[in-house]
């Protein structure tokens, strides 16, 4: 039997949304469905994808308008950038640009860039949000934070007034000397990691502790690559271990993106 040809969703299809009456509470909802431009596996053709249902009032977003306002933000700033990776599973959606050129380094020839990762979804479930973010440049790892840095959501839809503002506010905060001495911190708090020497107690103590909540499966994966891929045995390589495994996972999920940023923190938390 041949094989079927598998055809991937398209996060920057044309979405649109229809009203909907709930049969339980006569409460008026929109149901937001995604026009997937990609042919269907079975048939081949193109079709109308649903993927939620969100509240009256809720404000769309084009994937496509993230992506274009991700680049309004960068351009305005003092930095050459690049576009990094990109997550789509049908509803959640998030982009990432770094800097062309590396904003410091963890230790010599192990050069760190900015980056900027934006998150989006057309069910409600992830706001319209971007935060600062870390890119390793001899890997690519993504180091993501949650509580690190303030986060920045989006309230209002590219059509709103005031949006050239918002942008150009964003745009500031990046070249902020605030946020540069927070990014300062982080670097700092990395080297420190560098020489940190890791043995058996203080994994033991940082699974036990810091990264209690990362599923057993995960934490193989990490100890894996840690023990056979790094080439040191500091907490830098055991960071580098856990950002490789969930940063380039053949098949990503929203789950193991927000790992990343758990991991990320909990190994700067205990060690640095």
């Amino acid at each position: 039997m041949a094989s079927k040809t598998i055809y991937p969703l398209n996060p920057y299809s044309e979405i649109r949304t229809e009203p909907l009456i709930t049969e339980t509470s006569g409460l008026k909802v929109n149901r937001l469905s995604v026009l997937n431009k990609q042919p269907n596996q079975d048939t081949g053709i193109d079709e109308e994808k649903g993927v939620g249902i969100v509240s009256e009032n809720y404000l769309l977003i084009n994937n496509s308008d993230v992506k274009d306002i991700a680049w309004q933000i960068a351009d305005k700033t003092d930095y050459q950038w690049s576009e990094a990776k990109t997550f789509w599973d049908g509803k959640r959606f998030m982009y990432t640009l770094k800097t062309q050129d590396p904003i410091g380094n963890v230790k010599v020839g192990d050069d760190v860039a900015l980056g900027l990762q934006f998150w989006n979804s057309y069910d409600g479930s992830t706001a319209f949000s971007f935060r600062y973010m870390l890119y390793r440049l001899a890997c690519l790892n993504g180091m993501t934070f949650s509580d690190t840095f303030n986060s920045y959501r989006f309230k209002h839809s590219p059509s709103s007034e005031g949006w050239d503002q918002i942008i150009l506010d964003n745009s500031k905060r990046i070249n902020d000397s605030t946020m540069n001495g927070s990014l300062e911190e982080v670097l700092n708090k990395m080297t420190n990691l560098s020489k940190r020497e890791i043995s058996v107690d203080s994994l033991a103590h940082i699974r036990d502790n810091e990264l209690d909540k990362l599923p057993a499966g995960t934490w193989g994966e990490v100890m894996d690559h840690f023990l056979l891929e790094e080439p040191e045995n500091t907490a830098w390589d055991l960071l580098n271990a856990g950002t490789n495994v969930l940063w380039h996972k053949e098949k990503p999920t929203k789950a193991s993106l927000d790992q990343n940023a758990y991991v990320t923190e909990g190994i700067i938390k205990a060690f640095a």
